[in-house]
C-alpha cells in the first residue's frame, strides 16, 4: 500500500517498540484510514509452539494531515483477534450469514 510517508511515520510512533503490521488502508486527500495488527508481549508461546489470539488487537486508526504539514492519529477502535474469531465461530455454528452485531472496543 502506497500509505504517505507522514502517516507511516505517526504510525511508527504511535507503536514504537510494538509488534505491528498495517493489515489494510484505505487513503484519500490528507487522510488514512488503517486497520493495524498488535501483538502483545508473550503473544507466541515458543515452548508449546502456540500463538495466543487473545494476545492481538486490531486498531482501527484514523490518520489526518494538519495544515502545517504534521500527521495526527486517532484509534476510532479496537478488537481483540479472539473476540473477531469467537463471533466468526458463533456465525458459522448457527449459520447466520447475515452476519452478527459488530464488536466494540
Amino acid at each position: 500500500m502506497d500509505v504517505p510517508e507522514g502517516a507511516q511515520e505517526q504510525m511508527e510512533l504511535l507503536y514504537g517498540r510494538e509488534a505491528w503490521t498495517l493489515l489494510h488502508a484505505w487513503i484519500g486527500e490528507g487522510a488514512v484510514l488503517a486497520v493495524v495488527a498488535v501483538a502483545a508481549d508473550g503473544v507466541f508461546d515458543q515452548e508449546e509452539d502456540a500463538f495466543n489470539v487473545d494476545g492481538v488487537r486490531l486498531d482501527y486508526l484514523q490518520l489526518t494531515e494538519e495544515e502545517d504539514g504534521a500527521w495526527s492519529s486517532s484509534v476510532d477502535a479496537s478488537a481483540e483477534l479472539g473476540d473477531v474469531f469467537g463471533e466468526l465461530v458463533h456465525a458459522f455454528e448457527h449459520r447466520e450469514h447475515s452476519g452478527s452485531e459488530p464488536l466494540e472496543s
